[in-house]
């Protein structure tokens, strides 16, 4: 699995680190052939990374909100209750990386 480091995002000041970090590991498991690009990332996931900031479930929410209010990813199927998960799209308007050309 790459390092997040490896990728290269610009900065923007004013989201929060953990934003950038739950972007970061979006973009390690997007596989554009596979699956048709979607990730799929449970919240349960995210929280056993034991990143500073991401230990909350509300907050685990509210930075995928805030992802999807940038417009940066894309809830694609909505997983629902008792514990289904989420799949993500990214929609490449904040960067390039891993478009499909064509």
């Amino acid at each position: 699995q790459p390092e997040l480091a490896s990728f290269r995002v610009p900065f923007i000041p004013r989201l929060k680190p953990w934003v950038y970090w739950l972007f970061l590991l979006i973009k390690v498991k997007y596989h554009p052939g596979k699956n048709g690009g979607l990730v799929r990332l449970s919240y349960r996931e995210v929280r056993e990374r034991k990143w500073h900031g991401l230990q909350r479930w509300s907050l685990i929410s509210e930075t995928f909100q805030e992802l999807e209010s940038k417009r940066w990813i894309e809830r694609a199927k909505t997983g629902g209750l008792f514990g289904k998960t989420n799949f993500y799209r990214l929609t490449f308007s904040f960067d390039e990386y891993g478009k499909p050309r064509g």
